[in-house]
């Protein structure tokens, strides 16, 4: 369909009744804007006002379609031709609404996801290697301290210990969480070769004022199953840990 000529048409039959634009649509109940709107082609007139709108220009819904008066002998041809466009007009509109669907759900799929990530990269953790140069233990005046000094933990990788026994024997396991945007800002500062500064780690003192003698292990695994590990998964532990102190 050609909105322009459709509408230039409704200009011309709206003249030939004498109406204004205003009083047009007094009689629609619509405003000024969407008649002036209807004659610049900027859009069409709602469907379900085509019949009111064509008994007040006194032409037939064929003929607005057309945008110009039918003779007689044209009529079935102009509306055949009027109704393939109809249907093409409609199919235009659906595959653009769906494309535009596409493109918002996509969009909005794509935000919830960077939400998700951004979420998960601040609430899942995981346990570092041991790093001799470091980690490590450092004694103080109320006993010691398990010392993370890699870039991961001045973020907000956590430091954490406890403290068990096995065989009469007190063992401390340690190890440093760190999660997945510490990682990022880890590999961030390698590539802009930004140098630690002293003061920057993270630490934990440990309670060992009921020990007189302990081992102090690096793990991966993980600590809060620990207590409830038997002797024989303990010994398991302690083949796959790292001893970094001893007293």
């Amino acid at each position: 369909m050609n909105q322009e000529k459709i509408g230039k048409f409704i200009a011309e039959c709206r003249k030939s009744k004498k109406l204004t634009q205003a009083q047009l649509s007094e009689k629609l109940g619509v405003s000024d804007r969407s008649i002036s709107n209807w004659e610049n082609g900027k859009c069409m007139p709602d469907l379900s006002i085509f019949n009111e709108l064509c008994k007040e220009l006194n032409i037939t819904v064929n003929e607005l379609l057309s945008g110009e008066k039918i003779k007689e002998n044209e009529y079935q041809e102009k509306l055949e031709e009027n109704i393939i466009n109809v249907v093409a007009t409609v199919e235009q509109k659906n595959k653009s609404y769906n494309k535009l669907k596409f493109i918002l759900l996509s969009f909005i799929s794509l935000v919830c996801l960077f939400i998700v990530i951004i979420i998960f990269s601040n609430i899942i953790y995981f346990t570092q290697k041991y790093d001799k140069e470091n980690m490590y233990i450092e004694k103080t005046n109320n006993g010691i301290r398990f010392i993370a000094k890699n870039n991961c933990s001045i973020y907000s990788g956590n430091v954490n210990y406890v403290i068990t026994s096995l065989n009469k024997e007190n063992i401390i396991f340690v190890n440093v969480k760190c999660n997945i945007n510490d990682i990022y800002q880890l590999s961030k500062k390698q590539r802009t070769e930004i140098n630690l500064n002293s003061n920057s780690y993270r630490y934990d003192n440990i309670d060992i004022s009921s020990l007189k003698s302990y081992k102090i292990y690096y793990t991966t695994f993980q600590l809060d199953k620990i207590y409830k590990a038997s002797n024989k998964k303990l010994e398991k532990i302690i083949k796959n840990s790292t001893l970094i102190y001893k007293a």
